[in-house]
């Protein structure tokens, strides 16, 4: 195995609790990033790993925190993990050696037999993350080139009968398929017991298939689809990636039987205090009515009328509340405690396009001396409808830089969002993002 593939194993499992079991698939879908990738982008696929492989890799799981399988957050790409020829001893593997731990699985499900769903529900807490996409069978083949979208409802509702909680997922591309399947596709996760449903806004690259492309108004399109069906469905339903233009803390779904349902929260709330402190942005809201315990006290407004609420809870339990991801306060405090402990007065933010209003507000919330100027830096390089932080390259950030005159007689610093680049400071080319801060004329941070 390449030595590159090695660090990145143990770099995912070090870092993200994650473990890779293999890089093969069993479907062809027409949405997969794994196509759109230019040439030069630095990816790697991976054969089964061997049991031995992955027994080495164990020592490195932090058992206090949940083992998640099948998702990546490294170059390599990431397969089926239900491929894997000794899917079954893994499981009985991990459980020999983390007891307790919590254990997620992102799969397609075609492959859930009754032996692998017995495994499963003889290994308990276990969760899985399904990618549904279709129950319709010819709009199935032509997402994923797979026609089993009978068995695999089928096997959604076995998994209730195993007691194996599961959430779903579905990639939107109405204009490939319609509307009405993808109804019908998130109906049927709902009906056959999905704690959750994530709906991810499809995207492509310059790359891209021709067949997958589509008119960059379809994302709101199906923002506004799915904000309806939150109204029909009382599962939770959420879509990836959010398009925010502010920060405020309003509720998008509630889990049934929930601490937040028992409270009296609905769809639409806006949580304005936890506890008497008002709230800054939608992440802040989440993460301190979770890590608070007993009554925990929230002002909501609901509508034009403002009313106060107790959601009773212990300390660390899920509230049971769903709201998008915008910004963290941790992020938003490094930079301003940064600034001020270098110094800086001025300080160019390069951001993606979708973070940049949500950096602009969250910025705006915080008191600090230091004078942050906001800057979109555009994904040219992947190009298509690709707009995230975490996909921008070295080339995108020099391409903004030069865009900017007089670097060094207006800014003190610049800051670059440390997501785009891996643990090794290099970007998904390769390129390290001391190239750039060599030779340019102030400081080059990542944050």
């Amino acid at each position: 195995m390449k030595p590159a593939i090695d660090r990145l194993l143990l770099h995912s499992v070090n870092a993200a609790n994650i473990l890779p079991l293999t890089s093969v698939c069993n479907v062809r879908c027409v949405f997969c990033s794994n196509p759109q990738n230019p040439p030069d982008l630095e990816t790697y696929n991976m054969p089964p790993l061997s049991l031995e492989k992955l027994a080495e890799l164990l020592e490195f799981i932090d058992p206090t925190q949940k083992i998640v399988i099948g998702e990546s957050v490294t170059r390599l790409n990431e397969g089926e993990p239900l491929t894997h020829p000794y899917f079954k001893s893994v499981i009985r593997l991990i459980r020999s050696r983390f007891p307790e731990t919590p254990v997620q699985i992102t799969t397609n499900g075609i492959l859930l037999t009754d032996e692998v769903l017995a495994v499963l529900e003889n290994a308990g807490n276990v969760e899985l993350n399904i990618s549904l996409n279709s129950v319709s069978h010819e709009k199935r083949w032509l997402l994923m080139r797979d026609s089993s979208e009978q068995r695999v409802v089928a096997n959604l509702a076995r998994l209730r009968q195993a007691r194996v909680t599961f959430h779903g997922s579905v990639v939107a591309v109405p204009h490939l398929t319609g509307w009405d399947d993808l109804r019908d596709t998130i109906a049927a996760l709902a009906e056959t017991g999905a704690l959750s449903t994530r709906v991810f806004l499809p995207g492509y690259t310059r790359w891209g298939k021709e067949k997958a492309n589509f008119k960059e108004s379809l994302w709101e399109e199906v923002h506004s689809f799915i904000n309806k069906l939150r109204t029909e469905f009382k599962m939770p339903i959420s879509y990836e990636p959010p398009i925010l233009e502010d920060l405020c803390a309003q509720v998008e779904g509630i889990f049934p039987g929930s601490p937040a349902e028992k409270a009296g929260l609905r769809i639409g709330d806006r949580i304005i205090s936890v506890n008497g402190s008002p709230v800054i942005s939608r992440v802040d809201a989440f993460h301190r009515i979770k890590e608070s315990g007993g009554k925990v006290t929230l002002i909501l407004q609901r509508n034009n009328w403002s009313f106060s609420t107790c959601l009773v809870k212990k300390p660390g339990e899920a509230p049971g509340v769903l709201m998008s991801y915008d910004v963290d306060q941790a992020l938003l405090q490094e930079l301003v405690h940064r600034s001020r402990r270098k110094g800086y007065k001025k300080v160019l933010l390069l951001v993606s396009s979708l973070g940049k209003k949500v950096m602009e507000k969250g910025i705006q919330a915080l008191q600090q001396e230091t004078e942050f100027v906001i800057r979109e830096t555009p994904n040219r390089y992947l190009g298509g409808t690709i707009k995230a932080a975490g996909l921008l390259v070295l080339e995108d950030f020099i391409q903004a830089l030069k865009e900017e005159k007089g670097l060094a007689g207006q800014y003190d610093a610049v800051f670059l969002p440390a997501v785009a680049f891996d643990v090794w400071g290099r970007d998904l080319r390769g390129c390290h993002y001391m190239d750039l801060a060599r030779n340019c004329p102030i400081k080059l941070e990542l944050v």
